[in-house]
């Protein structure tokens, strides 16, 4: 996505789907990468079923983790909690100097066809007054990934 000229940076990313009826647990989970303590960031996590336009989502106990991460010789070390089982639907504003996080979302017990879990990033200057050209740098360098190279986890069990 090309941010240049804009104030906000969103990425969304679809990290599971519910195919074959549901009823399974697992895990789905994603990378962010938040290159300042110069960018706010809110982070979203939420289920939605494109079959039920207009209708709230129901969650069957759905918890998410955030985790800080920590760059050695290349590679994400994971290193403290940053938020624990916390219920979905859920945001979190990351006002820390972390620039690596590490999530995931336990998916127990979903029986809903079809059901998309997502995560949203949104960033926008922290501070009042920040040049374009340093905010179009720092947007060039956000991330917002699902494992597996953004490919979206079936989720099948019965």
């Amino acid at each position: 996505m090309n941010c240049s000229g804009q104030r906000t940076k969103v990425l969304a990313r679809q990290i599971a789907r519910v195919a074959n009826g549901g009823g399974a647990t697992n895990t789905a989970r994603f990378f962010i990468k938040n290159p300042s303590v110069l960018l706010h960031l809110t982070i979203e996590i939420f289920a939605r079923n494109p079959s039920d336009k207009g209708q709230a989502q129901t969650y069957t106990g759905e918890t998410w983790t955030l985790t800080a991460q920590a760059d050695r010789d290349g590679s994400a070390v994971p290193t403290n909690a940053i938020l624990t089982a916390q219920s979905l639907p859920d945001s979190y504003e990351a006002s820390t100097g972390v620039k690596m996080m590490r999530g995931s979302v336990a998916l127990a017990d979903v029986h809903e066809d079809g059901v998309i879990y997502e995560v949203q990033c949104t960033w926008e200057p922290g501070q009042p007054g920040m040049g374009q050209e340093e905010l179009d740098r720092l947007f060039s360098e956000c991330e917002l990934t699902a494992d597996a190279g953004n490919v979206t986890v079936n989720i099948t069990g019965g």
